[in-house]
């Protein structure tokens, strides 16, 4: 979806009708931000849809939520499970990246906003990984709360 171009738009600017004026600019900002929050509103709809099936995996304890933002195998997974998982890691590895430049912030401050914010979702039992100091590294365990 383009923009209305200002009155002052310059030579770019096409008339499309007898009140609406556009200006086409061929990678415009606002339509690149428009095109990437269209594909983070298709992403998400996307994991909207499996989210059940995400849930029921992570009921199971075959897989938990990483630090890294993606699912984690925990068990062993058929082939459906190991495509869902799949599937839901490259979608989220997607919407993290969109993310991270529309906010021009680091992917690593997406992924772990994200992943805090799974952590208060998380039901007693679902693995999940957390850092240990004394270790300096992440180790899994079970949600406990």
């Amino acid at each position: 979806m383009l923009k209305p171009a200002s009155k002052a738009a310059g030579p770019d600017a096409i008339q499309t009708g007898q009140r609406q004026t556009f200006s086409i600019v061929p990678v415009g900002f606002s339509y690149v931000a428009e095109v990437s929050s269209d594909r983070q509103a298709q992403l998400i709809q996307q994991m909207s849809t499996r989210h059940p099936q995400i849930e029921a995996l992570l009921a199971s304890q075959v897989v938990g939520e990483s630090h890294t933002g993606a699912l984690g195998a925990r068990g062993s997974l058929s082939a459906n499970q190991q495509a869902v998982i799949t599937a839901e890691n490259a979608d989220r590895k997607e919407l993290y990246k969109l993310e991270a430049a529309k906010k021009q912030t680091a992917l690593d401050e997406v992924v772990l906003s994200y992943y805090l914010a799974r952590l208060e979702h998380v039901n007693k039992g679902a693995w999940v990984e957390r850092y240990n100091k004394a270790t300096g590294s992440w180790e899994w365990f079970q949600w406990d709360r």
